[in-house]
């Protein structure tokens, strides 16, 4: 006769190697949003509002999006536009403007 820890092997497999899945996912979303955010920020002088958005809960979103999306998911790109808008609203004489209609 099989003991239940032998039977519950299979399923605790399964289960360990969905949270590996997902464990990767989120630190690969992780590296994607800093690559972007870096990419976007770097070299700029930036108001103390922007990283306290990003702080906030905006990174955490960026990073759920790309979990859910892959990299190339157009929410994703929607929502980097909107961090692209709102870094040129806070700097006006930045070349790269967007306007604000756009």
């Amino acid at each position: 006769m099989q003991s239940i820890r032998q039977v519950s092997w299979p399923a605790e497999l399964e289960q360990l190697g969905s949270e590996c899945r997902t464990d990767l996912k989120t630190h690969e979303a992780q590296a994607a949003v800093t690559t972007e955010l870096s990419q976007r920020l770097a070299g700029r002088v930036v108001p103390r509002v922007l990283p306290a958005l990003l702080d906030a809960g905006w990174r955490k979103l960026l990073e759920h999006v790309y979990v859910q999306g892959g990299p190339g998911n157009a929410l994703l790109r929607d929502c980097l536009t909107i961090v692209d808008k709102l870094l040129a609203w806070l700097d006006p004489a930045d070349a790269r403007r967007i306007s604000p209609n756009a």
